[in-house]
């Protein structure tokens, strides 16, 4: 799945030089846009870089209301602004869209989680505060997010392209915990690859990919009901003393 096509103004950024490269084209790419699978030549950064984050927010918006079979790459340009033509110079089809939007998702949650888990925020607290207000961010991120998870989860049936930058998030959310971790005594041995931290984390993040496959209408529980229950599950697993935690203090996630 090509996020991107190479032209003019736009390469794909795979870390090495690419055939008509200059050596200006490759320090740029290893200085600057190393996440969102494009980089953009400097004449034309800022406003390519503009219409780029436009057709990011208008395919979302649109896979939203119509789902992402139904919508159409005319459309989408239509309502971006620009032509069919400026779409397919930034992605190789809806696809690759699809990726470039799963990236940009685990991009701003890896921001958000390495704002949140720092040992230094925990100081004095007990690990259940820890557990809480990291599955409270987990659920709101899935829930604010569950139309681009699901379909995700049905492209990764086709292609484990867009599903890596989901792995890629849960292995950096585990690295950030253990580290965590590892000012808890109590936890400090359950915290290890494959432990029990890993394995409850693993049961949490299953149930928030179940849950975007089903009918909200039909699931039926709030998003701060579920992270109570999820985070006294594997606190009961991990064997910690609980402690209460007030969802007011957790981040709002917006769409």
């Amino acid at each position: 799945m090509a996020l991107a096509r190479e032209t003019a103004g736009v390469v794909r950024h795979h870390g090495g030089s690419q055939e008509g490269e200059t050596l200006e084209d490759q320090e740029a790419a290893r200085a600057g846009r190393r996440r969102l699978g494009v980089v953009l030549k400097p004449a034309a950064q800022a406003r390519s870089r503009n219409k780029l984050e436009k057709l990011l927010e208008v395919g979302h918006a649109m896979m939203i209301e119509v789902g992402f079979d139904r919508m159409r790459v005319v459309d989408i340009a239509e309502r971006a602004g620009c032509s069919t033509g400026a779409f397919y110079q930034r992605f190789a089809d809806k696809d690759a869209l699809l990726e470039a939007l799963a990236q940009r998702f685990a991009e701003r949650a890896w921001t958000l989680l390495d704002t949140m888990l720092l040992p230094e925020r925990f100081e004095g607290q007990p690990f259940a505060l820890v557990v809480r207000r990291m599955v409270i961010v987990m659920v709101r991120l899935a829930s604010a997010n569950a139309v681009l998870l699901r379909e995700v989860v049905r492209a990764a049936l086709r292609d484990m392209n867009a599903w890596t930058y989901f792995t890629d998030m849960r292995d950096h959310l585990m690295d950030r915990l253990h580290e965590v971790a590892g000012h808890y005594p109590e936890v400090a041995d359950r915290a290890g690859p494959n432990g029990p931290l890993h394995l409850g984390v693993e049961l949490v993040l299953s149930t928030l990919i179940s849950r975007s496959l089903a009918d909200q209408r039909v699931v039926g529980v709030s998003d701060d009901k579920l992270a109570a229950e999820l985070a006294t599950v594997l606190i009961r697993y991990l064997e910690v003393e609980d402690a209460p935690w007030d969802p007011a203090l957790s981040p709002v996630i917006e769409e």
